[in-house]
């Protein structure tokens, strides 16, 4: 068999027949679709089950609520086919997106291909793509895809990558502590295979659709969940993964670093936004943000690697504006 896609399904039954049918309609018929059903409560439990009876090619898992990144792995653990694709429940492929990843394949055995994908949905016009790294089709440099990664979140989706099912095996990771963590897990699921592979390739093609949700507004801020977005866990496994690559320069710890304080800026401002009503603006300013901060990135040698607006918008974020 040639790709196991692999969906984590979490409360979609909405979008999830769109999602599914955007498999199933492909040209190209070598595949098994993994539907893991993450404890779901709204009907795709049961509609998981219906769509599997309608294709042999569908399988279906059940689990009690572990989050994506679980359900991905379990996914991963399933599936029999010698490349990997993720779907998550609510996207779906493009027209003949697997026909042209069978056909890059052809050319050569490539242990990760990197595509691009883009928004879609009723208020959306059409925009950029998603996942452009600037760079010609054909093999990119390992060492630059890694820097890309241990730097930014520009290229975090595994929606956008193609895997030989190999470089999964014999991790000994210690997940557990991302049980708790529902911000980043493309990025902590990348880390492993990105340290096993030898060649990868970028097709600068859209072959995935990610479905924009109206903006959510947030009136009563979910405080538990900032620690999620800061990004603790998930800085930590990089760092990991970081020291096998052999990123261990001063330059490679400060461009983590300053990337670990964009992000909090990020978070911050972020749900600065959301906030609506008076008493999420007050519990914004008097969430423990200190306490949340990992204090091995609150140096100075980091945030002289910020622009000067960054440092302003740093700041704010510390004084809490």
């Amino acid at each position: 068999m040639k790709f196991s896609i692999i969906v984590p399904v979490y409360n979609s039954v909405r979008y999830l027949k769109d999602c599914v049918r955007s498999v199933t309609t492909q040209p190209f018929r070598d595949w098994e679709l993994l539907l893991v059903d993450d404890g779901s409560t709204d009907g795709c439990e049961m509609l998981v089950d219906e769509l599997a009876a309608q294709d042999g090619r569908i399988r279906v898992f059940h689990q009690a609520n572990a989050g994506q990144f679980f359900a991905r792995q379990t996914g991963i653990r399933a599936a029999q086919g010698e490349y990997l694709l993720f779907l998550d429940s609510d996207d779906r492929f493009a027209e003949g997106a697997l026909s042209a990843v069978d056909t890059l394949l052809g050319q050569n055995k490539w242990d990760m291909i990197l595509f691009l994908g883009r928004a879609f949905g009723p208020d959306v016009a059409l925009g950029n793509s998603i996942g452009d790294i600037d760079a010609a089709a054909g093999e990119i440099g390992l060492e630059s895809l890694r820097r890309i990664i241990a730097s930014s979140d520009r290229l975090n989706s595994v929606g956008l990558k193609v895997f030989k099912r190999s470089l999964f095996a014999n991790d000994t990771t210690d997940y557990q502590s991302l049980r708790d963590v529902r911000h980043g897990e493309d990025k902590a699921m990348l880390l492993y295979p990105l340290t096993r592979a030898h060649h990868c390739c970028y097709l600068p093609q859209v072959l995935y659709l990610y479905r924009k949700h109206p903006a959510s507004v947030m009136s009563n801020l979910a405080l538990e969940g900032i620690p999620s977005l800061l990004g603790n866990v998930v800085f930590s496994l990089t760092r990991c993964a970081m020291e096998e690559w052999g990123f261990t320069s001063g330059a490679d710890i400060r461009a983590l670093g300053a990337y670990y304080l964009r992000n909090y800026i990020a978070t911050y401002f972020n749900l600065r936004h959301a906030c609506t009503s008076r008493q999420a603006r007050r519990d914004l300013r008097c969430y423990p943000w200190r306490n949340a901060l990992d204090h091995q990135y609150l140096k100075l040698e980091y945030v002289c690697e910020l622009s000067p607006r960054e440092r302003l918008k740093l700041a704010c974020a510390w004084l809490r504006i």
